[in-house]
């Protein structure tokens, strides 16, 4: 009779565990879409350059601009937007995180390294950040779209002549 006790003890407390965890998280998502109806977000971006013929891998230094608004009636409080870039190709830069103490706007720089040829458009993605285990939203801004060209030219070796005697004979170095 207590084994069967303690089990049913230990399965509500589990119960209970599980049923906090996903209010307290549901409650959090709620409360974040929320406050994301409730702020205006936006995003430019810009690349320097955004043509390129020459040897790879290539830096592109992305700048951006990203302006958090709030509605009169909410509270400044710090705001972590977490962003990213990402390609048409699906491929993203890491996530990187920047912190509003009050509203107004915030300039951003990221070096993007690409090691191959790319033809295509990047943007700037922008979500308001997530405790770690939290269920966030999807992207709730993103910037205007700048398209790339990047070519790579592959490296040739020089060839060279060297003279031997009455027969000039091709020496590669």
């Amino acid at each position: 009779m207590k084994i069967k006790t303690k089990v049913a003890m230990i399965s509500a407390l589990v119960f209970f565990v599980v049923s906090l965890s996903f209010s307290t998280a549901y409650t959090f998502e709620k409360d974040l879409l929320d406050f994301a109806r409730k702020t205006q977000l936006t995003a430019t971006l810009t690349a320097d350059p955004t043509s390129y013929q020459g040897l790879c891998p290539k830096i592109i230094t992305f700048k951006g601009r990203i302006t958090l608004l709030l509605q009169p009636t909410i509270e400044m409080i710090p705001v972590t937007l977490q962003y990213r870039l990402i390609r048409d190709d699906g491929i993203a830069s890491d996530l990187k995180e920047l912190v509003f103490k009050k509203a107004g706007t915030q300039e951003i720089s990221i070096p993007w390294s690409f090691p191959n040829d790319y033809k295509g458009n990047v943007m700037l993605q922008l979500r308001i950040g997530c405790p770690l285990g939290a269920l966030c939203p999807h992207p709730i801004a993103e910037s205007n779209k700048v398209f790339l060209l990047i070519d790579c030219v592959k490296f040739k070796i020089p060839y060279q002549r060297v003279p031997i005697g009455p027969i000039d004979i091709p020496l590669i170095p």
